[in-house]
């Protein structure tokens, strides 16, 4: 079967994780500070992509611990930065205002 095509909220969050590894929560706050006045997004939506995104290879999970509370960091894989390169380079692909496009355009650190 099929897997649902990518939203721009995935190209989002992989954008994200292409300059370094968050949380959820980490992941959230950034889309509210950097980006809700020209693209709001339900959190709910926020919380549940990098899961999505790790079942299919394009970012990766680490369980970790911060003093009593349980936490997932995600990093984005080789696939999510080669794919979300792919689709900075298609015609039409990233707005203009696309402020993650050099980080995602560089090698990995």
């Amino acid at each position: 079967m099929d897997q649902p095509k990518l939203t721009t909220t995935s190209y989002a969050i992989r954008g994200l994780l292409a300059i370094r590894a968050w949380s959820t929560c980490e992941l959230a706050q950034q889309v509210h500070v950097r980006m809700r006045r020209f693209w709001p997004r339900a959190e709910s939506k926020l919380y549940e992509e990098p899961r999505k995104l790790a079942a299919r290879g394009l970012a990766a999970s680490e369980a970790g611990r911060v003093g009593k509370w349980q936490r997932t960091t995600y990093s984005v894989t080789p696939a999510g930065r080669d794919a979300l390169a792919r689709w900075l380079a298609e015609p039409g692909g990233p707005p203009s205002w696309c402020w993650w496009d050099a980080s995602c355009r560089t090698s990995p650190t």
